[in-house]
């Protein structure tokens, strides 16, 4: 089972009360404090999937250049950005971004990036630490000297005390999905089965099953990777970005 096929198109819907908007002004004032600033900036998204943050970004004034290794997460960005464009008369003229299909552990772009930005957990799906080790040297790569970057990693606490081994659900109109968990805390790797039923136009649902797999990391070993890639000024920090659980802590570090 892959993971991001059918749920691509229903992604949305689930995951409407993400605090888009406030990552978006996090990430903008974290970026702004290095001196990579909105208006003349170009920006990498890792993990962008359905594109709704790199819209977030690109409405600040970024550049943005999306990079997914999903397919289905991809056209569910481009169609997202044509409704903004069939909505609005100007909002979405003046937003510069692109997508690209490549994976974050190696991936390519045509400029060097103002900075650097992931967010919603996107980097615990590097299940392995050398993979983790070739995302931040593909990063360091793609950024121009003095470049930003920022990601942001869910705690172990939460996979440990939150998800643990227990089953979640969720029911609309025309989807629902069940979500079977399972965490290893002696390996750190948080496993899910996910089965999503989305209604057809005449009346039946369409079964998707996929499988996820992440891994909580320590914070002080995602440190010693940031300074082990050649990063310099790496912090690790925590502020409240929307979520009452503080689920999540998050990295910045610096091309020299």
């Amino acid at each position: 089972m892959e993971a991001y096929t059918g749920f691509a198109y229903v992604y949305d819907k689930f995951m409407s009360d993400m605090p888009y908007q406030q990552w978006a002004g996090l990430i903008a004032k974290r970026l702004a404090q290095k001196g990579v600033l909105p208006g003349e900036s170009q920006i990498a998204e890792l993990g962008c999937g359905t594109g709704i943050f790199s819209i977030e970004l690109a409405k600040r004034g970024y550049g943005i250049i999306g990079i997914d290794n999903s397919e289905d997460m991809l056209v569910q960005a481009n169609m997202n950005m044509c409704e903004l464009e069939a909505a609005s008369d100007n909002e979405a003229d003046n937003l510069q971004i692109v997508y690209t299909l490549q994976d974050m552990t190696d991936f390519e772009i045509p400029y060097e990036a103002d900075g650097v930005v992931s967010v919603c957990d996107s980097m615990n799906y590097l299940v392995e630490a050398d993979s983790l080790k070739k995302c931040f040297k593909s990063v360091w790569r793609a950024l121009r000297h003095g470049g930003v970057f920022i990601f942001d990693m869910k705690k172990e606490a939460f996979y440990r005390d939150v998800l643990a081994d227990n089953t979640f659900s969720d029911c609309m109109e025309d989807c629902t999905y069940i979500w079977n968990n399972y965490y290893n805390a002696d390996e750190m790797l948080n496993e899910y089965e996910l089965s999503v039923f989305v209604k057809c136009d005449d009346g039946r649902y369409e079964r998707y099953d996929e499988y996820h797999v992440q891994r909580a990391y320590m914070t002080e070993d995602v440190m010693e990777l940031l300074r082990g890639a050649g990063f310099i000024d790496a912090e690790a920090f925590e502020e409240d970005a929307g979520e009452d659980n503080h689920e999540r802590i998050y990295f910045r570090a610096v091309k020299p």
